[in-house]
């Protein structure tokens, strides 16, 4: 979005509300300010380790993790409820300096992580402050997940009410919102998630297929680890670690070299550090050439490693989708609609698994598959990339033109 932006505003000022302000400052070059009160360790992904420093906060953190549900209960109470009108003034005053409210971006429409009282809430406060104002919102590619409490659906109708244009980065999205009463408008729209449109020119992207020693970006996550994941089951989520690790044999055995990829930079190192731990365990000897882990920071650190790999199994989101950015040829261990809804979309439904019931075989079988066809399936990725880049092209035109229309 900020690239867009940039295309046709050059010298547009941009702010943006987020979840770790910092962090976007120093990415994007932009002003940042919080869109809820969260703490450092909350998204950092740094666990116990990354408390805060300053024992306001600290004091706060500890209240937050604490094991006794009358113990958060306090921290709502005592330390939250105050911060939140704080948060209400300052984002009032940052907003009166807009012409218009662009909320975009990954699954905006979603009370699954941190529930209602998180992400859903700071919608609706936001797109409340900016109709007070009078400045217009709009809603751009967004998706929905799983949406399943009241106040969350009350929380989302209202931002979406307040929407001067809503589109949706897949049919399913729309179709959801509308079975659950918040949109049913016409006028909302589908197109493609943003990602699709990311501007890639000027980093390496192409790589010549080694078909002695083939590479496979391998994407490793923390389905159901109790450290992190939303819904918590250990037994789950070591038996998903033990079938990523005998594909990681398999790969080995077939002469593949691996590249360990994290697209969600403190989750993700996490679960690559508890399957390279049971691997170790398993005893069977790895040459070291064969798998290494990608230092992934940023986007653009994503893209190029994506770039230097011959095929990717991933299960993020965001990693599927810019693999086909950059027409690689991908499966998909799916824990969620969006990423079936993805695959089906670009045609590539045969290459998806649900991660929570695939074996190792058939992982090994759908991988062969996936192999045996691959250059047919770069060449799909890559029309159905091109595809998509013009349908935002598109949405661009008619949000940019209304944007023109309503600033001074």
């Amino acid at each position: 979005m900020i690239q867009a932006i940039y295309r046709r505003f050059p010298t547009a000022q941009i702010i943006a509300f987020c979840m770790n302000p910092k962090d976007t400052e120093a990415r994007h070059h932009i002003k940042a300010f919080p869109l809820t009160r969260v703490l450092v360790a909350e998204n950092s992904g740094e666990g116990a380790a990354g408390a805060p420093r300053n024992w306001v906060r600290q004091l706060s953190w500890r209240l937050v993790n604490h094991p006794s549900r009358l113990v958060r209960m306090v921290e709502h109470i005592v330390v939250r409820g105050p911060a939140e009108f704080v948060l209400i003034y300052r984002a009032y005053r940052h907003l009166s300096k807009l012409d218009v409210l662009i909320i975009s971006g990954g699954g905006q429409l979603d009370d699954l992580w941190g529930g209602p009282w998180k992400h859903p809430f700071a919608l609706y406060k936001f797109t409340l402050l900016a109709r007070l104002q009078k400045i217009a919102v709009m809603i751009v590619s967004v998706g929905c997940e799983q949406i399943t409490t009241a106040p969350g659906r009350f929380f989302i109708k209202g931002a979406l009410d307040r929407a001067s244009y809503r589109s949706y980065r897949d049919l399913r999205s729309k179709q959801e919102l509308a079975r659950l009463g918040l949109d049913a408008r016409r006028t909302s729209r589908v197109y493609p998630d943003l990602a699709h449109g990311l501007d890639i020119s000027g980093q390496r992207t192409a790589k010549g297929f080694d078909p002695v020693a083939p590479i496979v970006g391998l994407n490793i996550v923390s389905y159901y680890d109790p450290k992190h994941w939303p819904v918590k089951d250990p037994a789950v989520y070591q038996e998903y670690l033990a079938k990523m690790v005998a594909f990681i044999h398999w790969l080995v055995r077939s002469n593949y070299r691996i590249i360990l990829i994290r697209s969600d930079i403190g989750l993700d190192m996490s679960a690559i550090a508890d399957a390279m731990e049971m691997l170790k365990q398993t005893g069977l000897p790895i040459p070291v050439e064969r798998i290494s882990e990608a230092d992934i920071n940023t986007v653009e650190d994503l893209v190029e490693t994506l770039s230097l790999v011959d095929f990717v199994v991933a299960s993020r989101l965001h990693t599927v989708l810019l693999s086909m950015r950059v027409s690689k040829p991908v499966l998909a261990l799916s824990f969620q609609s969006k990423i079936d809804s993805l695959m089906q979309d670009a045609g590539l439904a045969d290459y998806c698994l649900p991660i929570s019931g695939f074996t190792a075989e058939a992982l090994i079988q759908t991988f062969s598959a996936l192999q045996a066809r691959r250059v047919a399936i770069a060449e799909q990725i890559t029309r159905r990339s091109q595809a998509y880049r013009a349908a935002l092209a598109e949405q661009d035109e008619t949000i940019f033109q209304r944007i023109a229309e309503q600033s001074p």
